[in-house]
């Protein structure tokens, strides 16, 4: 695994959770960063760590289009269950280096 990553506050505990017990590095509020940090410093902070963002957070993906970040996997579908997540998460590990996720939105769903 290569791919390491920030859940944002809205990412669900149980998810963050399934990866670290498949291996993945997950920042996580309240261990790495505050509640309410603007996205902005987010996606600044993680391009300098190259953590890429976990995020159901559509503001993420508009400001990925608009500043350099480390990658951004987005999801909308909130009902996945952590084992889908996790799944989804090591094909795209499988298919896309941490260099080719730079500046990179990618959609959890085409994963699935």
């Amino acid at each position: 695994m290569s791919l390491s990553f920030r859940a944002d506050e809205h990412v669900d505990s149980a998810i963050v959770t399934a990866l670290e017990a498949e291996g993945y590095a997950v920042e996580t509020v309240g261990d790495e960063y505050e509640r309410g940090l603007a996205d902005e410093a987010h996606l600044a902070e993680c391009r300098q760590r190259g953590r890429i963002i976990l995020t159901n957070d559509d503001d993420f993906a508009v400001l990925g289009r608009e500043m350099e970040h480390a990658g951004i996997i987005r999801y909308s579908n909130q009902g996945r269950s952590p084992g889908e997540f996790v799944r989804a998460i090591r094909r795209i590990d499988t298919y896309l280096s941490t260099r080719e996720m730079a500046d990179h939105v990618e959609w959890l769903g085409q994963w699935l």
